[in-house]
C-alpha cells in the first residue's frame, strides 16, 4: 500500500504542474500573446520570460474608456445654426472696408439740420443730397468718414456732421473640403473665420480644426488654427472674410487620445512638430492624482495589432507621437498606509492615524464603551 502511494504521488504532482502551466499559457494568450509576436516600433523587446504587464480586463477597460472620448472642439459646433441672418445693426470697426450694400447715416447740425441714410451703390459711390457723388468703395470706414467730412466742410459753412454706419452688407462665401455642411453661405460682411465655422457647423469627423485655409480668388491669404483660439485665446489669425472667399477645411492630422488623470480627456489633433508636452497643455494639465511614473502608451504596430508599454513622464517626453496613439495617465493607488479602523460596539468608531508608540488603551477607553458592549472580550 505504501509503495502504491509513492507511485501515485509523483504522478499527481506531474499533473498539477502540467495543468498550472496550461493555465498560465492560456492566461498569457488572453492578454499578452499578441505582444509576444510583435517587436514594437516603440522599441519594446518582449520575451517569453517577461511577466505579463497587462491582463485582459485592464486592456478592455482602457479600450472602452477611449471609445467614449470625443474629438476636442467638435462639440462646440453641435448647436450651431446652419444658416445665418445678416446683422442689420452692428458696431463696425474703423478699419471695416466699405462696399456696395453698406448704408451710412449722415446727420447735419448748425445752419443745416437734416438726417439722411445713403447706400453705397453697385458702382461703389455714395450719393449725398446737396453734396454730390463720392467714390468710397474699398475705403475703410475711417477713411470714408474723413473724406465725407472734408467734402461737407468745403461745401457747407457753419455745418457740423455726424457719420455712422447704419447697416452692413451681406456677402456670399463658401465652406469647402472636410466640412460638416459644405456649401455657399450668406453672412454679414463683419464675419470672420470663426463666425463662419459656427454658422456652417464646423469640420466633419475627418476634418481638421488646425488646418483651415482662407482662399481669395484662388490664392491662399490665411491659415487658421482653431486651437489657438480655444486654448490660448489668440485671435490674430481669425481673419475677416470677404465676398466670394472660400474656407477650405483640410483633413485631420495626427489624432492622439489621452485619458485618465488629465483635466480634459479627449482626442486631440497634434502637428508633426508637437510633442507630449503640447498634448498635456491641450488637455489642461494633470490632475493631482496623476502618477507621473506610470503612463501607458498604446500604438498600432506595422502588422495592425495594438501594443502597450509603460513610461515615466520624462521617458514619454522623448517619444514621437503618431496617428492613432492612445495614452492613459494612471492614478496613484491611494492605498491606506497608516490607518487604524475602529469598528464594533463603541462610540469611538472611525479611522485614526497610526503613530509610533500607539497603544490599544489610547484608542479604546472606558468612556467610549456602550451599554451593550461586551467588556470581557
Amino acid at each position: 500500500m505504501l509503495f502504491r502511494s509513492l507511485i501515485i504521488l509523483p504522478f499527481i504532482v506531474f499533473l498539477a504542474n502540467a495543468f498550472s502551466q496550461d493555465q498560465y499559457t492560456e492566461a498569457l494568450a488572453e492578454g499578452q500573446r499578441e505582444n509576444l509576436e510583435v517587436q514594437s516600433s516603440l522599441g519594446v523587446n518582449i520575451s517569453k520570460d517577461d511577466p505579463p504587464k497587462f491582463n485582459s480586463s485592464e486592456l478592455k477597460q482602457i479600450s472602452t474608456k477611449n471609445d467614449e472620448l470625443e474629438i476636442f472642439g467638435l462639440d462646440l459646433f453641435r448647436s450651431s445654426p446652419t444658416t445665418f441672418a445678416p446683422v442689420d445693426f452692428a458696431p463696425a470697426p474703423m478699419n471695416y472696408v466699405l462696399g456696395p450694400g453698406d448704408e451710412i447715416k449722415i446727420e447735419f447740425f448748425g445752419n443745416v439740420n437734416s438726417k439722411s441714410i445713403v447706400q453705397v451703390n453697385r458702382e461703389g459711390n455714395l450719393v449725398i443730397p446737396s453734396i454730390g457723388v463720392l467714390q468710397i468703395s474699398g475705403m475703410t470706414f475711417n477713411e470714408a468718414q474723413k473724406k465725407i467730412r472734408d467734402t461737407i466742410d468745403a461745401s457747407l459753412i457753419g455745418v457740423q456732421v455726424q457719420i455712422s454706419l447704419q447697416k452692413v452688407r451681406s456677402i456670399q462665401v463658401f465652406v469647402l473640403g472636410n466640412a460638416s455642411n459644405p456649401g455657399a453661405y450668406t453672412v454679414s460682411s463683419l464675419s470672420n473665420i470663426s463666425n463662419l465655422l459656427f454658422f456652417s457647423g464646423g469640420p466633419s469627423e475627418n476634418g481638421s480644426l488646425r488646418r483651415i485655409e482662407v482662399r481669395r480668388n484662388g490664392t491662399l491669404v490665411g491659415n487658421f488654427d482653431f486651437y489657438n483660439l480655444l486654448i490660448n485665446g489668440d485671435t490674430s489669425s481669425d481673419l475677416r472674410i470677404q465676398s466670394n472667399d472660400a474656407l477650405l477645411i483640410r483633413p485631420s492630422g495626427n489624432m492622439i487620445t489621452i485619458s485618465g488623470e488629465v483635466k480634459n480627456e479627449a482626442i486631440f489633433e497634434i502637428r508633426d512638430e508637437e510633442n507630449f508636452e503640447d498634448l498635456i497643455n491641450f488637455a489642461s494639465g494633470f490632475t493631482n492624482q496623476a502618477d507621473l511614473g506610470r503612463i501607458t502608451l498604446s500604438r498600432i504596430a506595422e502588422n495592425g495589432e495594438r501594443i502597450f508599454e509603460n513610461f515615466s513622464l520624462e521617458e514619454i517626453k522623448g517619444i514621437k507621437l503618431t496617428d492613432g496613439d492612445e495614452i492613459q495617465v494612471h492614478s496613484f493607488p491611494n492605498t491606506p498606509r497608516n490607518k487604524i479602523m475602529i469598528v464594533g460596539t463603541t462610540s469611538a468608531k472611525g479611522s485614526i492615524a497610526y503613530e509610533d508608540g500607539l497603544a490599544l488603551e489610547d484608542i479604546i477607553q472606558p468612556r467610549s464603551l456602550l451599554e451593550d458592549t461586551y467588556t470581557p472580550f
